[in-house]
Formats: C-alpha cells, sequence, structure tokens
C-alpha cells in the first residue's frame, strides 16, 4: 500500500503536533473510519428493514377480520 507523498507529510506533522507515532495517528483514524463505516451500514440495513416492515395503517388492518 502506498501513501501519496503530501498525506505523508500531513501524518507526520501531526504526528509531531500530537506527539505521538505516525502508526498510531493512522491506527486512530482508521478504528475512526471503521466504526463511522459499519454505523452507516448499519443504519442503512434499518432503514431497508423498515421500508419492508412499515405498513400504513389501512394496509394494516385491510387484512385482518374482527368477529
Amino acid at each position: 500500500m502506498n501513501l501519496d507523498a503530501k498525506m505523508i507529510e500531513k501524518i507526520e506533522a501531526l504526528s509531531q503536533l500530537l506527539g505521538k507515532s505516525p502508526k498510531t495517528i493512522l491506527d486512530g483514524a482508521l478504528d475512526l473510519y471503521f466504526k463511522v463505516e459499519k454505523e452507516k451500514q448499519l443504519e442503512d440495513g434499518l432503514a431497508a428493514h423498515k421500508k419492508e416492515t412499515d405498513l400504513t395503517y389501512d394496509e394494516f388492518w385491510d387484512d385482518v377480520d374482527v368477529e
């Protein structure tokens, strides 16, 4: 895996500013990225599930026989 020279410079500058190693900076950034992406996937899955199960009042009661 190769990083753009500008990205490497940014990581090194942030590393010096925060007093952390470049590896720690990258690990933290990737952890945050994966967390955000996982949340997006969960939200998309919930939205799709809701579409499948979300009935209007009339749709729900149309097939119900109350005697």
